[in-house]
């Protein structure tokens, strides 16, 4: 199952996992162009519902797995894993939605 958000600032987050990977894409318009990017980190097949906070500077991910425990930070097109858990004190959780599928990310032909 995928997941979806939108934050505040117009960027569309989906989040999908396959096994024990999870691909992160991040899909936002900019002046006169539509900007994504995606990241992939082998972290572990979850066990729960992906919670998405939203920061400040964008968004952090967390993500429970039979492994452990994540949180991944976005920043615009920036998707990085984080080493410790960071304050949300100042963030604000998101509603996250079930959608069929995660749109594609392959680049598109004119």
């Amino acid at each position: 199952m995928a997941y979806s958000c939108e934050l505040d600032t117009g960027l569309k987050i989906y989040l999908d996992h396959q096994e024990t990977q999870t691909i992160i894409a991040t899909f936002g318009c900019g002046p006169g162009q539509m900007e994504k990017s995606h990241q992939d980190f082998q972290i572990g097949s979850w066990t729960s519902q992906p919670v998405i906070f939203q920061t400040p500077e964008g968004a952090v991910l967390n993500i429970k797995t039979t492994e452990d425990e994540y949180y991944i930070q976005i920043r615009g097109r920036n998707i990085s894993l984080l080493s410790e858990a960071p304050s949300l004190s100042s963030s604000q959780q998101i509603q996250v939605f079930e959608v069929s599928c995660m749109p594609s990310l392959e680049p598109i032909q004119p």
